[in-house]
């Protein structure tokens, strides 16, 4: 009995030995899969390694020379605007500023104009698939033929659309400069303006993309332009579907008349101003003919305001918007005094049959 027993004992004690101790098979395939586990993280690791040395090479961005640079700016002038759904904010100078949106899918253009010197915002519509501008006018909506107008903002590329003229003379006037940060610290291929040593033009492209995202002119002022490329999606206001028709010459008749107003005002204060201080007189400005006779041109043509007022009392002698240019020679306005020694000016390129003139 008790060897019986004691037979029972070795043999549970022996299952119980190997039941404790791994066997050889065990340990090996242990081995296995550590050394598979291992390999996988090595492939993860090296094929991530390698992923951020392909992404870094691929957005390196690469200096051009002479004939990449040619290359580059044909293929920006490929892009056509009307293709492009962007947001372009104009600072003007002198308080200036200009901001439009063009949605491409809905052919639909958005701008507004806004300027220290006139107190109500110009804006407009433009619905190009249709040939129709809507203008707000004095709080009211007008509707017009197109006739071109979205061509300025829609038509051609991007290049015409801030500079105007041919792609051939553009891209002769550019030199490139090199890289440099703009939009976001964003790293851009800048290109200078070689057509003015009075004005210095630079433009800054995406370089992998061809579009532009900056624009920037120095002269006496400092005029921007800035390009955002979003999805903008854009819908004619409720208010344009009782808008009242009319014809194009009157809507820029009347914005035309509403920048002569704010202008005629600007001069006249900066006179009045003047000859208000002690020791100033309107004869400082010379002779100034009666307004029974006519008036004089305001500018070196005429009577010339400039030397005494600008900088001093106004920033500059504001143009008629009709005149292609600001000139020196002809501001486009008109000074006189009456019979009673007042000072007049007036605008007499005003449109619409209306007439514009201030006297104090």
């Amino acid at each position: 009995m008790e060897n019986e027993t004691n037979v029972e004992n070795q043999t549970t004690t022996t299952e119980s030995s190997a039941a404790a101790v791994p066997s050889v098979e065990s340990k090996s395939s242990s081995k296995i899969v550590f050394l598979v586990l291992g390999i996988f993280f090595l492939c993860v690791l090296a094929a991530g390694v390698i992923g951020a040395f392909i992404y870094v090479r691929s957005t390196e961005v690469k200096e051009l020379n002479e004939n990449t640079a040619k290359e580059f700016l044909e293929e920006f002038t490929e892009l056509n605007v009307e293709d492009e759904s962007y947001r372009l904010t104009m600072n003007l100078g002198r308080g200036q500023e200009v901001i439009s949106e063009f949605d491409s899918e809905n052919g639909i253009l958005h701008s507004k104009y806004s300027s220290e010197r006139v107190e109500e915002e110009l804006e407009y519509y433009v619905d190009s698939k249709n040939n129709v501008v809507y203008s707000l006018v004095g709080g009211e909506w007008t509707k017009s033929s197109d006739e071109g107008m979205s061509d300025s903002f829609t038509g051609g590329n991007f290049l015409t659309l801030l500079y105007g003229g041919s792609d051939s003379d553009l891209i002769s006037n550019l030199d490139y400069v090199g890289i440099v940060e703009c939009k976001e610290t964003k790293k851009c291929y800048e290109f200078m303006d070689n057509s003015s040593e009075e004005v210095d033009t630079k433009f800054r492209f995406d370089p992998k993309s061809h579009r532009i995202l900056e624009l920037e002119s120095r002269s006496d002022e400092i005029y921007t332009a800035f390009f955002e490329y979003d999805n903008i999606n854009l819908e004619l206001p409720e208010e344009t579907k009782d808008a009242i028709e009319i014809d194009n010459a009157a809507v820029f008749g009347d914005t035309n008349n509403t920048k002569r107003s704010a202008d005629v005002n600007i001069i006249l204060n900066a006179v009045t101003q003047y000859i208000s201080e002690t020791g100033n007189s309107i004869e400082d400005f010379g002779t100034i003919v009666k307004c029974s006779e006519g008036a004089d041109i305001i500018g070196t043509f005429g009577v010339d305001l400039a030397p005494i007022l600008v900088d001093s009392y106004i920033l500059e002698i504001p143009s008629d918007p009709s005149l292609e240019s600001t000139s020196t020679e002809d501001s486009g306005y008109g000074i006189c005094l009456t019979d009673g020694g007042q000072v007049e000016i007036s605008a007499p390129n005003a449109e619409n049959e209306e007439t514009i003139s201030v006297r104090r």
